[in-house]
């Protein structure tokens, strides 16, 4: 159990308020603890785990997107957020996550430098929550969070009943203080407006309004980044194909230390540090509900880098903008 992760009780309380708190007032409420307590809390809690805003990217007209391809030397296109190696029993590969316009999801693909080998388009991304992980038990006495693995098998049927949306999703109106805000907050979803104030000389009240009237819609709750030391559990990939492998996805995602999912049609990736003890149980979900995996279960290089987009660099007159040509030039350089 030594490289389970430690949580006080108190602790506890106040990660299972942050996906739904949009201040630290919120926070507050929720838990009836003194606003005091919950901002000490929170400064520790910032320094175990990473907390962030987490936009409903297609309400930005943004789809998240996750790309295979042959290992490569070139950088990847603009709205990539992450490239990561990886290694598998079917041979090494490059993993990249995207957030391009939805409309230019065919241009983004073409500026790739090499060819996808599996694309999984995110019509849903979902990631852990300690208010909604069912499947996730909170053991007091032990200061830590283990898996409930009797009710995994109904939470999989559970889920089953929800369809995929792939249909575009209205969107809101969004300008460079919107995008702005949204960049700052991703860092730290509690960053505070006037502190956002003083570091780029926009006039609090601005920004105030700007997050009222826009940001808030945008908002799909805070993200919680619960990871594990890396060189004791390593980050492994799964990508899910089936019927049933949507389902599968949100499932497991309500388990601890299985972090995010990425889930289209009949498909999906999700991003895990599951324990060694788990490893019998997840193969048998997988064979029971027929769910397979086209690569085999992936181990991630050991860094996790992950850019926060510059959203108003790709932002312009009200539209997305893919710098084709720039990026070419830039690509062509590099080569030389």
């Amino acid at each position: 159990m030594g490289e389970l992760i430690r949580i006080k009780p108190q602790e506890w309380r106040v990660l299972k308020a942050i996906p739904e708190a949009l201040s630290i007032k919120c926070i507050t409420e929720k838990t009836g603890l003194p606003e005091y307590t919950v901002s000490r809390q929170l400064e520790r809690l910032r320094q175990k785990f990473k907390i962030s805003f987490q936009p409903a990217y297609r309400k930005m007209k943004l789809i998240p997107l996750a790309v295979i391809i042959h290992p490569v030397s070139d950088n990847p296109p603009p709205f990539t957020v992450a490239d990561r190696h990886l290694f598998g029993p079917t041979g090494e590969y490059e993993l990249i996550t995207a957030i391009p316009p939805e409309r230019d999801v065919d241009t983004y693909l073409s500026l790739l430098p090499g060819n996808p080998l599996y694309i999984i388009t995110g019509y849903e991304q979902i990631f852990w929550r300690p208010d909604k992980a069912e499947l996730t038990l909170y053991v007091e006495k032990e200061k830590t969070i283990i898996p409930k693995l009797a009710r995994v098998k109904e939470r999989v049927k559970v889920w089953s009943e929800k369809k995929i949306d792939v249909k575009p999703v209205p969107s809101e109106k969004i300008d460079e203080l919107d995008l702005l805000i949204i960049k700052e907050k991703q860092k730290y979803a509690f960053e505070k407006l006037r502190k956002i104030s003083r570091h780029t000389g926009i006039s609090h009240q601005l920004l105030s309004y700007h997050f009222r009237k826009h940001v808030i819609k945008l908002w799909a709750g805070n993200r919680i980044g619960v990871f594990l030391n890396a060189k004791l559990v390593p980050f492994r990939i799964y990508v899910l194909e089936g019927d049933f492998a949507p389902a599968v996805a949100r499932t497991l995602v309500e388990l601890p230390y299985f972090h995010s999912s990425l889930i289209d049609e009949n498909r999906a990736i999700v991003l895990a540090q599951p324990l060694c003890s788990l490893q019998p149980r997840l193969y048998k979900l997988f064979r029971e509900f027929n769910v397979r995996l086209p690569f085999g279960e992936l181990i991630m290089e050991l860094r996790l880098e992950k850019t926060i987009p510059d959203y108003t660099q790709f932002f312009q007159d009200g539209k997305w903008i893919i710098p084709v040509e720039e990026y070419l030039r830039t690509r062509r350089r590099d080569r030389r």
